[in-house]
């Protein structure tokens, strides 16, 4: 796995190619989930209650997150809290985004700093995405532009949020990351 993203933002946002455990785990998802998701009235909407077959993607991820340096630098890189370990949602979810802006935090979908793991499971239109961290977190406000891509993770801060232009829809699996005491 090879990670990339713009160096001056590596603790916003970082992406990589999926391993073959999670791949194959999201292949069973086709088979509860549409490709166009669920229909996201506000830009953006979230499936009720856990995913089916989201257990064995939640258990894909966990083992390969144990066994990889580079998803362990990503998440160090975006939760860089020291001597705590990380743990994951015990709930896997289906986040449809189609229109606008979706800030975490304010969603209450995850703690300011934690992080958001998407895993897509399909994409249509220009899938550009833009990350902007809020005014003030570190001095100013960054924001960096990524393609969304099947067959990728992306782990994103908690204190982001993000625009999608109006012709592009993004049906993702979510995780929540964070640090716990040891």
């Amino acid at each position: 796995m090879n990670s990339t993203c713009d160096a001056d933002h590596l603790d916003l946002v970082q992406t990589t190619p999926l391993g073959n455990r999670i791949r194959r785990a999201m292949e069973g998802l086709d088979q509860y989930v549409p490709a166009e998701g669920t229909a996201a009235a506000k830009g953006w909407s979230m499936g009720e209650g856990s995913l089916k077959g989201s257990n064995a993607i939640r258990m894909a991820f966990w083992a390969e997150f144990d066994e990889s340096t580079e998803l362990n630098r990503m998440a160090k890189a975006i939760i860089p809290e020291p001597k705590e370990e990380f743990t994951i949602s015990r709930t896997t979810q289906l986040l449809t985004i189609q229109s606008g802006e979706l800030n975490f935090v304010n969603e209450d979908l995850v703690e300011m700093k934690d992080c958001i793991v998407l895993i897509p499971h399909a994409v249509s239109g220009s899938a550009k995405v833009t990350v902007k961290e809020p005014q003030g977190s570190h001095g100013k406000q960054r924001t960096t532009t990524i393609m969304f891509k099947v067959d990728s993770i992306y782990m994103i801060s908690g204190r982001c949020s993000i625009s999608v232009p109006d012709d592009t829809k993004l049906v993702c699996v979510m995780l929540c990351m964070w640090r716990k005491p040891v």
